[in-house]
């Protein structure tokens, strides 16, 4: 799945430069950008979906997912442009009819206080998880 994320990206315009723990590097359209990963969303058969909070270089905060169409579209569906939503529709339905495996790729702008909210969440989420798993 990866793989062919990053040759879709790199065919519109997005390249991978560097990417570890704490740090994705890309070009976007020729220019870089770093991001530095805030929360990592690991994927859960169960919400057919994983995510990554992270932190652009331009101070922004964003929340990238990737999953099963079936799984985010009913999320994206109240704050996507309908024409947008239609033309994702036709295309992965083009593309699951001519046999290949689709998903999608979303991401929404966090507020500030949106996104502390949400990763004191999630740091309170893994120390119980840590806890539970050392007992």
């Amino acid at each position: 799945d990866e793989v062919a994320l990053v040759h879709a990206g790199a065919a519109n315009g997005f390249e991978l430069i560097g990417r570890d723990q704490s740090k994705i590097t890309l070009k976007e359209n020729g220019h870089p950008m770093s991001y530095k990963v805030l929360a990592q969303l690991e994927f859960s058969s169960e919400r057919r979906r994983m995510g990554v909070v992270v932190q652009g270089s331009d101070g922004k905060f964003l929340l990238i997912v990737k999953g099963a169409d079936s799984a985010l579209v009913p999320l994206c569906q109240d704050k996507t442009d309908p024409a947008i939503l239609r033309k994702c529709m036709v295309d992965l339905t083009d593309f699951a009819e001519q046999g290949h495996r689709v998903m999608l790729v979303c991401q929404r702008v966090l507020e500030p206080s949106e996104c502390e909210t949400y990763l004191d969440k999630h740091r309170r989420a893994q120390n119980l998880l840590q806890g539970r798993e050392q007992a």
